[in-house]
């Protein structure tokens, strides 16, 4: 009995270490650089290899699409799958959570164009976070946070707009003498489950993990005394054969 007890603790102390486990990321975020660096958070660790996760996943669905419509697709991700929510700062938190403050929405929005290779500023007034975006040689002003009304509703009003043109929150960063000639502003664009994709992809994980430490075993015998004395033992019975040697008594 206290061998499978020290079997199922050396197994489940192996899942605890190789697994990565979501834990609370509250008042952290992303390290991106940006006008205002001191304003962001960082994450770290286990947090850090999950949101990456995340964010190659999404960067990874928008291939294909101009960079137009890859700003529009993130902007329309992170409005659509984060709920507005002042105790939760962070890119982690509105990636993999699903709520945050605004620098949680400014900082998953730099983390995925970044991965897209897309120019991007995280940008702080003096009690808010944004973005300024680079698209066809110039900079636009871009608020996440201000363009969720809520539910799926979207407002393109803080959508890559000119300083001229800019309502949101100041400074503004932009270059452009006008806001960019926006189009298809009522598509709506199939986001896969990423959740339920990587909870895939840690079952298999797990699965993995199982069959080679039972592969190990049965290789080498490495967990412990048992395989060690059976095979001593299976050595012994040899040597008494081949020598006819008396069997202790």
């Amino acid at each position: 009995m206290k061998q499978w007890v020290r079997k199922f603790g050396i197994f489940l102390i192996t899942v605890i270490l190789l697994v990565p486990v979501p834990v609370l990321a509250q008042a952290q975020g992303n390290n991106r650089s940006g006008p205002d660096e001191s304003r962001q958070y960082k994450v770290r660790g286990i947090q850090r290899t999950i949101l990456d996760i995340r964010v190659k996943e999404i960067a990874k669905e928008a291939e294909g699409l101009s960079q137009y419509e890859q700003i529009k697709y993130v902007y329309d991700y992170i409005i659509l799958n984060c709920e507005y929510n002042s105790k939760y700062d962070g890119a982690y938190n509105a990636l993999v959570r699903g709520w945050a403050c605004c620098n949680g929405y400014a900082s998953a929005f730099c983390e995925i164009m970044e991965e897209l290779n897309i120019p991007c500023k995280y940008t702080t007034g003096e009690d808010h976070a944004w973005n300024t975006v680079y698209l066809d040689g110039y900079w636009y002003n871009i608020d996440t946070t201000w363009g969720d009304e809520g539910g799926d509703k979207i407002s393109y009003e803080y959508f890559l707009k000119s300083n001229k043109d800019w309502t949101g929150e100041w400074p503004a960063m932009a270059d452009a003498k006008s806001s960019y000639p926006v189009e298809n502003l009522d598509k709506r664009y199939d986001y896969p489950d990423f959740a339920k994709r990587e909870k895939t992809y840690l079952i298999a994980g797990v699965t993995g993990i199982i069959v080679v430490i039972v592969l190990l075993k049965s290789l080498f015998g490495f967990w412990g005394h048992t395989s060690t004395r059976s095979r001593i033992e299976k050595n012994e019975e040899l040597i008494r054969n081949m020598y006819r040697l008396p069997e202790d008594q």
